[in-house]
């Protein structure tokens, strides 16, 4: 009797021992999971905003943890099978256990958007799994991790690696559908030399009102709104699909688009409200208030963050992926500034982020061409965007002025050794001028020539040559050109080649094309023949898209075209070409001559019809 009272005295105090044990360690564990955003939610505001979210993940109680292990395992089985979208299914019940752990959203993601779409061969199967790791990180790890990095830095890695490189065959796939979802919701943005039209448009969508009371304030635009929703339309993704179909904004319509005729009498109630005169004030304002309301709602983007973007770097195209790589990038930067970042996440970051900065160098200005067979899907093509140099020059400064700090605080010199990013700078620098000059751009490019020999002091005797026998080395030395640096070229070739021969300079227009075919017979030759994936459009194609655009919208491609001047170029082209092009340009071309206040005949005679 007295031992088994005296094992009882001991477990007494053992277990006195380990509850005052773990009353210690609490604290310092609840700390811990805070830090590691291991926290379930319980309030009642989360409960009723995630019921279910909620209860999964308290329900489970002690059990969750083997839960979590034994899904895991059984979603990796699945996927092994191929059962993909059952794999799926168990691996949003896992996020939901653990919302607030980051490391799961961005595996789920990553593994749909690069692992899972590999393994289907359709382009709807791809864009689906690669959209459903974008969608699954914005819409919902972030809503529960609004300030982690890691979140941040792998969304814009997807739309900088997986949707704006070349590693997947099915590349334009992802951006041609991007673009035609954000051209349905922005269109075009105008153009000029500088970031001004650009970041003065869209601050428009920036300051729009936040609600519907804020809209309708306004007399005229609650009258406008009245009238839209007596023919049952909502003031925002609804207004927008009646906007691009029957207004007259050139801006939603790319190049071969023949718009629609109204069907039936509400329908012309319609388009007579997206082209009256009468209410073009408050149409405008109700245009910026549904693209700032579809921006925040379908896409999760803040316009005002869009809009500080666009002042710092440069005047984005958000039909751009790269674009939007640098939004998530710079986002993430900017939510978790303060907290206690890992290097490495903060350094892939910013590699993200200049990355997409220096493809937007060579890809940023975009122009869309209608798509007959799958208008979800435009037909795309782009041009160096010279606007992006400075800005990207600009950061690369300011990222080697940390490298060459020291401890002490002591800036040293920017050619130094420990300078790991001059030389990527050099290349850079050396590849924008050679776009630059063969853009026509050859002030820019001097500046930059000069940048390359004074600033970051480039070694060498290529750079002791004049800036024509510069150009001219760097392509010998080069060799191949990659994808972007061809169509960066080819698009600032045919720029200076039309160009002379809409001034009647047929022998620059030669000696510009003849340039334009040799880069693209040396891609097609030492790349694009061992890398399908890699293969641009055909050089026909391309030429024909260039000039549809250059006739249509001149200002997509930084051109100043008036209509005398594109009549003198169609009527210089061969009549190939103009049966080529004529189906697409007739019909803006029409509507620039009306707008002109010249008649009919004016355009018949001005653009004749090929012959057939």
């Amino acid at each position: 009797m007295l031992r088994q009272r005296l094992i009882q005295l001991v477990l007494l105090v053992v277990a006195g021992v380990a509850l005052t044990g773990a009353a210690m360690l609490s604290g310092p564990i609840e700390s811990h999971r805070k830090r590691l955003k291991l926290v379930t939610v319980t309030s009642s505001e989360s409960i009723a905003k995630e019921p279910r979210t909620i209860l999964l993940q308290i329900a489970p109680g002690g059990l969750r943890a083997p839960l979590l292990s034994y899904l895991w395992i059984r979603s990796q089985e699945l996927k092994q099978d191929g059962k993909l979208y059952d794999a799926k299914q168990l691996r949003d019940l896992i996020c939901d256990l653990t919302p607030h752990f980051p490391g799961v959203w961005a595996f789920h993601a990553w593994d749909m958007a690069w692992n899972i779409s590999a393994a289907t061969h359709t382009p709807e199967e791809r864009w689906m799994w690669v959209t459903n790791g974008i969608r699954l990180l914005r819409d919902r790890g972030l809503y529960y991790n609004p300030d982690d990095l890691g979140l941040h830095r792998e969304l814009g890695w997807i739309y900088f690696s997986k949707m704006g490189q070349y590693t997947d065959e099915m590349h334009m796939v992802y951006k041609r559908r991007w673009a035609g979802l954000i051209h349905n919701v922005l269109g075009a943005p105008p153009f000029s030399d500088t970031a001004g039209a650009a970041v003065k448009s869209f601050s428009l969508i920036a300051e729009a009102p936040r609600d519907l009371d804020s809209l309708v304030a306004d007399k005229s635009t609650a009258d406008f709104v009245e009238r839209l929703n007596r023919l049952g339309i909502d003031p925002d993704s609804g207004f927008l699909e009646y906007y691009n179909r029957f207004s007259e904004d050139l801006s939603v319509s790319p190049p071969g688009w023949i718009a629609q005729k109204p069907a039936g009498k509400r329908e012309e109630q319609i388009a007579d409200l997206m082209r009256s005169d009468e209410f073009a004030a408050a149409r405008a304002a109700v245009l910026a208030f549904a693209r700032r309301k579809t921006l925040v709602e379908k896409f999760r983007l803040d316009p005002d963050w869009m809009l500080e973007v666009m002042k710092r770097y440069g005047p984005m195209d958000w039909r751009n992926v790269n674009s939007h790589a640098i939004y998530w990038s710079t986002r993430g930067l900017h939510r978790a500034e303060g907290l206690d970042l890992g290097k490495i996440n903060a350094l892939n970051t910013g590699r993200t982020f200049l990355g997409a900065l220096k493809s937007l160098t060579r890809t940023g200005l975009f122009y869309l061409t209608h798509n007959p067979k799958n208008p979800d899907e435009p037909f795309l093509d782009w041009q160096a965007d010279w606007r992006f140099v400075e800005s990207t020059h600009r950061e690369y400064l300011a990222a080697e002025r940390i490298l060459v700090t020291d401890k002490s605080g002591k800036v040293g010199k920017i050619d130094s050794e420990n300078n790991k990013l001059r030389g990527g700078h050099i290349t850079y620098l050396s590849n924008a001028v050679q776009q630059m000059y063969v853009g026509g751009r050859k002030d820019l490019a001097r500046y930059y020539y000069d940048e390359i020999k004074n600033v970051l002091k480039a070694k060498g005797d290529v750079y002791e040559l004049s800036l024509y026998d510069f150009v001219r080395e760097k392509r010998r030395q080069t060799g191949p050109p990659t994808v972007e640096m061809t169509r960066a070229l080819m698009s600032g070739a045919f720029r200076s080649a039309y160009r002379a021969l809409a001034g009647g300079n047929n022998t620059e227009y030669l000696r510009h094309r003849a340039f334009a075919m040799r880069v693209y017979r040396t891609y097609m030759r030492d790349t694009a023949g061992a890398k399908q994936r890699l293969a641009p459009e055909a050089f026909n194609q391309m030429e024909q898209d260039f000039l549809e655009t250059m006739l249509t919208n001149p200002r997509a491609i930084g051109l100043n075209v008036p209509l005398a001047v594109k009549a003198q170029l169609y009527n210089t082209l061969s009549p190939q070409k103009q049966q080529a092009i004529y189906p697409v340009i007739a019909g803006p071309l029409k509507q620039q001559c009306i707008n002109e206040d010249q008649d009919e005949n004016f355009f018949n005679k001005a653009f004749p019809a090929p012959p057939e």
